[in-house]
């Protein structure tokens, strides 16, 4: 809740600068849009008027004649220019409709578990079965296996085996299609999602990075630790980022500040391997965290990772060995099943 506030609270700040913008020029297009719209009806206002002077006269000329069509027809063009404006209108009102009804969307309010340790709660998935919204292909089959408080775990399996499947089921992103997922004995879905954030913390391959500064983008995952200096280090240090923190920790990162710099992917990787482990999460997940790395910084990045995990539970997905040797267990996923552990 603390995080969405803060997120909440930047993305504002920024939102009503860009409308109050818009709204400037809004208003002057409109003013610009009535002004001419003005001139044109009184043109073709006073243009009829005159033609019916002389039809009363009759004389009506060929030049008379020309005139009246022309402004008839800069009429008609101001009445669909209009009739466009208004169908736009109806248009944009219609889209506004799906962002009312994602605010309204009810948000999970499950009973909350603060204050229970919950670093000593072991995971279990129970003949789960899932498949994607919309899709026909069922990713897992009955998945079947625990995990223990403290563990190290690596799941391996070829691409599309599942794997990432299970990571997200058990961060409570999708609900199983049947099958159980218990943690310390209870159903996920009896958890909040405070609950969820305090078990696990994760990092997809598909990692967010936010043009914010260096701490802000590290203590994101713990908002508590914003303005403790030293975790902040220590998270980038572990992750291997050291060399960013030579930067200084007010450095902007991204091009959205005049004095932010761009990072490679494998820093931008490394900075949301730091945020993941400022936590203060039960289980660090990793999804093909070196993706983005070379070999020496792959194998920097575990052995300083292994230390920082040492009185948590890890789960680690990748291809490759040097994941595998830090695991306690290592568990086959292939076809959505867990062939062998």
């Amino acid at each position: 809740m603390a995080l969405k506030n803060y997120m909440l609270t930047l993305w504002r700040t920024v939102q009503s600068k860009i409308i109050r913008r818009q709204k400037e020029i809004l208003v002057s297009l409109i003013k610009f849009c009535l002004i001419v719209a003005f001139l044109k009806i009184l043109y073709a206002s006073f243009t009829i008027a005159l033609l019916a002077y002389y039809l009363g006269l009759g004389r009506v000329t060929l030049g008379v004649f020309i005139s009246i069509v022309s402004s008839i027809g800069n009429l008609f063009s101001i009445l669909n220019t209009e009739s466009y404006s208004i169908s736009t209108l109806g248009a944009r009102t219609y889209e506004i409709g799906y962002y009312r009804e994602f605010t309204e969307f009810a948000e999970r309010r499950q009973t909350s578990s603060e204050g229970t340790d919950i670093k000593e709660y072991d995971v279990v998935f129970d003949n789960v079965h899932f498949t994607y919204p919309g899709t026909d292909r069922e990713i897992l089959r009955g998945a079947s296996f625990e995990i223990k408080a403290g563990e190290r775990v690596a799941l391996v399996g070829v691409n599309g085996a599942g794997k990432s499947t299970i990571v997200k089921l058990l961060c409570g992103l999708y609900k199983p299609n049947s099958g159980r997922i218990l943690v310390g004995g209870r159903d996920l879905s009896e958890f909040s999602s405070s609950d969820i954030n305090r078990f696990c913390a994760v990092v997809f391959q598909d990692y967010c990075t936010y043009e914010l500064t260096l701490r802000e983008n590290v203590a994101i995952g713990n908002l508590a630790a914003m303005g403790d200096d030293q975790k902040i280090l220590s998270a980038l240090s572990m992750a291997g980022a050291g060399e960013l923190a030579k930067l200084g920790l007010e450095k902007s990162l991204g091009r959205l500040s005049e004095d932010g710099i761009d990072i490679s992917k494998g820093q931008w990787q490394r900075v949301a391997i730091a945020r993941a482990l400022l936590s203060d999460a039960a289980f660090i997940i990793l999804d093909e965290p070196t993706a983005s790395l070379d070999t020496i910084a792959e194998s920097k990045m575990y052995e300083a990772f292994s230390s920082a995990i040492r009185d948590r539970g890890s789960i680690i997905i990748s291809h490759r060995l040097a994941s595998a040797k830090l695991a306690d267990k290592i568990i086959v996923i292939d076809g959505g099943v867990v062939v062998e552990k």
